[in-house]
């Protein structure tokens, strides 16, 4: 499904925590035979995670830099921004529990609102600095063999995917 993104050697997944990023970037890192790297293994550290810009044939996980995302923007590299209703990543944090949006919000100089709204907004000006970036809507990721409809015991980073993360790696 996601084949076509193997031409680039980094690809970045971003967007709202909980608009399904993690199960996107495995996804995408199963397709291409990339290297999954999750937030874990660059401990969501921005100077390790700036290391990664220089490695290649790698998928980074990342929506917790996505208000900086146009600044990795480079010929060799797409940035992929996950996109789902804003309702659904609002029923999906508090399903969660989640807990960061005061933290998120300040990344953006605010204090309130809907931190989902307020990135997918702020990704209309970054997409003009991107070179190579790509909108991949949640929904439409049904049809991938690795979707799962029905889980159990639900929890925040479900996949069905075993990925070769790199944690610990940095």
């Amino acid at each position: 499904m996601f084949e076509e993104l193997g031409q680039y050697s980094r690809i970045y997944v971003t967007g709202p925590q909980r608009a399904g990023t993690t199960i996107l970037s495995k996804m995408i890192a199963h397709d291409t035979g990339y290297t999954y790297i999750g937030e874990e293994a660059y401990n969501w550290d921005r100077k390790k995670f700036h290391k990664l810009k220089n490695r290649r044939k790698i998928v980074i996980h990342c929506p917790l830099f996505c208000h900086i995302i146009h600044l990795y923007s480079d010929c060799v590299t797409i940035i992929v921004m996950t996109i789902r209703p804003v309702d659904e990543i609002e029923q999906s944090q508090k399903r969660v529990c989640w807990d960061g949006e005061k933290k998120e919000l300040a990344k953006y100089g605010e204090d309130h609102g809907i931190i989902s709204q307020i990135k997918y907004k702020n990704w209309e000006d970054q997409k003009k600095k991107i070179d190579h970036y790509k909108e991949i809507a949640y929904h439409s990721l049904r049809p991938h063999p690795m979707w799962r409809s029905r889980r159990k015991a639900f929890f925040s980073k479900q996949t069905s995917y075993k990925s070769n993360s790199m944690i610990g790696w940095l």
